[in-house]
């Protein structure tokens, strides 16, 4: 019979499994990560219809994800931020911040940004700020 790979033909084949191995435990790893939800999504109080035009959540996501992240943030920067936050005019718009910051967040580690805000509760200025946002977030069923 003809022997393409002679003395080699073990090594070979044993690259061969190992390469499909590894093609099947990429995929599934790649196929994992499609499944995964990206948090919870809640619905908006107006429809989404009392958010201006031009209006943007992202930015703000950002700066509380730097504020809550960040190992030397001052408690002054995040208060300010849990306090921008809170004043957003509507609830659609307080609805958006929570949405965005979910698709975005929500598998690094602490859960919605209700629970991330919650573990600065130690290290704010102002409690206040944080039980007044967790009235906003009960009165509009946010997790």
């Amino acid at each position: 019979m003809f022997d393409i790979f002679g003395k080699y033909k073990n090594i070979v084949i044993g690259i061969i499994i190992i390469l499909v191995v590894l093609l099947v435990i990429y995929f599934l790893g790649k196929r994992s990560g499609k499944i995964k939800a990206e948090g919870p999504q809640a619905k908006y109080p107006n429809n989404g219809g009392a958010i201006p035009n031009g209006w943007k959540a992202e930015p703000l996501r950002e700066e509380l994800f730097n504020v809550m992240d960040g190992v030397f943030t001052l408690a002054s920067t995040k208060d300010e931020t849990f306090q921008k936050y809170l004043s957003l005019p509507t609830d659609d718009m307080f609805v958006a911040v929570y949405n965005v910051f979910n698709q975005k967040f929500f598998n690094k580690g602490k859960g919605t940004l209700r629970t991330w805000i919650n573990d600065e509760s130690n290290t704010v200025v102002f409690d206040s700020t944080i039980d007044d946002l967790n009235v906003r977030f009960d009165r509009l069923n946010l997790e």
